[in-house]
């Protein structure tokens, strides 16, 4: 049996050197894969830079998402504004003076101006980041101090009066009582009216035109009916108010509304010259109009003995006075007016560019910016729209 089994096991010489060959066959066929990874062919080297190249790619994404300045002028205007004293405004109706103090440039000036003279309006905030020549990062600097709604309350896509209801939406916001025959190109801005409707005013009035009713103003070139609606409630056109009234002597004197009274007129009214006529014009014009009578004793050509002798002869329409805005106006604005100081005026802007618009003018008392007897001389005078 034993000589059996080692006939089986027994390998020639020749025998023996094949059973080797096949063996390292064997074992260098189960380390080729391992043997290769040592010596990386053309197409892995290809493959891994292909995935390193993912990598950085996928690196510069995240790092995109962090803020960064890409060029020059980018830099150069967070640079410039962080010497600038921000503050609230509506591009609509704010001044070139101001948009300079908010850092734009002349040139940007010109196109936001172009673009409102062709009857363009800003409406939401965003509208404001598409005029030319605006940058990005300028824009993201100003959003927070555009006094415009971020999104339209209402949506109406495909509605033709979109525009018109945004439009509409403004003017709630900013109107105030006027008298086309007096109000100032500022003023027409603030109710919503384009440069194109202001001209047509001016060229209507300087042919000597006059506005004596609502009607007549209706009938303006360029008004739409939707504007006409929205500024009606708030159309006062100041007729001359002349009343015969009989005195003890018989005689007839004419009642003269302060407010709206030239100075020969004035000069009618017995114990009224033409130097006081002209001061009382000129302080009417600082005050933006008269609130009561009793201010006629503010002015120092006016004696006590001579108000009381012509007030009798004024009457008074208090609906005339123009009103300033304390979300609107800036330091110059307050100071231009008799009853505010250089100290006051720049609270009120340093308040609200701290704290946002104002709610109410009450808070110029709450917050102490005001002293009770200053409030009350200003009240006629302030608004928040």
């Amino acid at each position: 049996m034993n000589e059996q089994l080692k006939d089986y096991f027994y390998f020639s010489r020749g025998e023996k050197n094949g059973l080797i060959v096949l063996l390292s066959i064997i074992i260098l066929l189960f380390a080729l894969p391992y043997i290769s990874l040592l010596f990386p062919t053309e197409k892995s080297a290809i493959k891994k830079e292909f995935n390193s190249e993912i990598e950085l790619f996928s690196q510069s994404l995240s790092i995109s998402e962090e803020p960064e300045y890409n060029n020059r002028l980018d830099q150069y205007i967070i640079e410039r504004y962080d010497s600038l004293q921000l503050f609230y405004f509506n591009p609509n109706s704010t001044t070139d003076q101001n948009f300079k103090k908010l850092g734009l440039t002349d040139k940007q000036i010109n196109t936001i101006n172009n673009y409102l003279g062709k009857g363009g309006r800003f409406f939401l905030k965003d509208d404001f980041r598409k005029i030319y020549g605006i940058r990005q990062q300028q824009y993201q600097i100003l959003k927070p101090f555009i006094l415009l709604p971020d999104n339209p309350q209402n949506k109406y896509p495909n509605s033709e009066n979109y525009e018109d209801k945004l439009q509409n939406k403004h003017l709630q916001d900013s109107l105030f009582v006027f008298d086309p025959n007096t109000a100032s190109n500022d003023n027409f801005a603030k109710l919503g009216l384009s440069e194109k409707q202001v001209n047509t005013i001016r060229n209507y009035q300087n042919k000597g035109g006059k506005f004596n009713d609502k009607e007549d103003f209706k009938k303006m070139y360029g008004l739409t009916n939707d504007q006409f609606n929205q500024l009606e409630p708030y159309l006062f056109i100041q007729k001359e108010i002349k009343i015969e009234k009989k005195t003890e002597n018989s005689a007839f004197v004419s009642i003269i509304e302060i407010n709206s009274a030239t100075a020969d007129q004035l000069v009618e009214i017995k114990g009224i010259g033409k130097y006081t006529a002209d001061e009382i014009i000129k302080y009417r014009l600082k005050l933006g109009g008269f609130a009561n009578l009793e201010q006629l004793q503010e002015i120092k050509a006016i004696k006590k003995e001579s108000y009381d002798n012509f007030v009798k002869n004024l009457s008074i329409n208090p609906k005339m006075v123009k009103k300033i805005s304390l979300n609107f106006s800036e330091i110059e604005d307050f100071t231009a007016h008799p009853y505010f100081n250089y100290y006051q005026a720049k609270e009120i802007v340093k308040f609200r560019s701290t704290n946002g618009p104002f709610k109410d003018i009450k808070q110029l008392l709450e917050n102490k910016i005001l002293l009770e007897s200053s409030f009350k001389k200003v009240t006629p005078y302030i608004t928040i729209n």
